[in-house]
């Protein structure tokens, strides 16, 4: 593992777009200033996708993003966020299916500086 990364790790790994929701692991982020989340989407979803944080793992809020980032629209797509100097404790992704089907994969690496 590169130095200064404390985790590179799979979140979510083939995931069934095909559901009403899929959720990834939770990953904790505290003590973190750089996060970098891959998500890789295959098939024909549409749907919502959505990064959010708590700081309980009870209630989530999702991060507003501006512009908004890229959703799944019936084809095979990806996505990469560069999130920095986040103050949440936990981080997780959150796809809300509208139709089609299709595979998720999330991956996640943080490090601190």
């Amino acid at each position: 593992m590169p130095k200064g990364f404390k985790n590179v790790s799979s979140l979510l790994l083939n995931g069934d777009m095909s559901q009403a929701t899929l959720e990834s692991k939770h990953v904790d982020i505290s003590c973190m200033d750089n996060i970098g989340l891959q998500i890789v989407w295959t098939g024909t979803p549409t749907g919502t996708l959505e990064c959010d944080v708590s700081l309980d793992q009870v209630s989530w809020i999702p991060l507003t993003f501006n512009p908004a980032i890229n959703q799944p629209a019936g084809a095979s797509g990806t996505l990469y966020l560069d999130l920095n100097q986040l103050s949440a404790m936990w981080l997780r992704v959150v796809y809300t299916r509208v139709s089609g089907s299709g595979t998720l994969n999330v991956q996640e690496a943080s490090k601190s500086v």
